[in-house]
């Protein structure tokens, strides 16, 4: 059996996506998935949210869409609200169900939490995001067992032993992360 510190077999994959290689964001809207993958926002004119008395370090979590105006010419006009994403030069955003959630860079699985409030409660619901093909999976036991049982043979049967693995859920995917080689 493997100890978390060390690497599971792996095929050696090559994860070829710009912005998991990249030294630095660069900031913009990504008006689609092709956008962000090679960090290339098509709008680089500056943005701001009408959100101004949120602190900037939250301004766009869990934002809605409708709030981001881009410059123009015109000054600062609504965003078309069926872009992708967006990056602040230091984050990048998802818009997703027209509300933006923060994307963890950490490798071919991305993470992103959806908070739902009601009235006296808050939901976290957490995602993955495959940066290779855009698909969205909430995270499970049976979605990531399925997910590395797809990916990685080795950290499967791992995970299948591991009598603690409902609360391993992350390190698993962590770990999944590592095992490609990312340029």
């Amino acid at each position: 059996m493997l100890s978390y510190s060390q690497q599971p077999l792996s095929d050696n994959t090559v994860v070829s996506i710009n912005i998991l290689s990249a030294d630095t964001l660069v900031r913009g809207i990504y008006m689609n998935f092709e956008e962000f993958q090679q960090n290339s926002p098509s709008v680089t004119a500056d943005f701001k949210s009408e959100e101004e008395k949120i602190p900037v370090n939250s301004i766009y979590n869990n934002m809605l869409v409708s709030r981001l105006f881009a410059w123009d010419e015109n000054g600062y006009v609504p965003v078309n609200p069926n872009h992708w994403g967006i990056c602040d030069g230091e984050n990048v955003f998802i818009n997703y169900n027209g509300k933006y959630q923060k994307v963890s860079l950490d490798g071919k699985f991305a993470l992103f939490t959806i908070a739902v409030y009601s009235l006296n409660s808050q939901r976290l619901t957490d995602y993955l995001l495959d940066v290779t093909n855009n698909k969205k999976t909430q995270v499970f036991l049976s979605n990531v067992e399925e997910l590395l049982l797809k990916e990685n043979r080795a950290l499967y049967d791992e995970f299948k032993k591991d009598k603690h693995k409902k609360m391993m859920l992350y390190t698993y995917i962590n770990r999944l992360n590592k095992t490609y080689n990312y340029q």
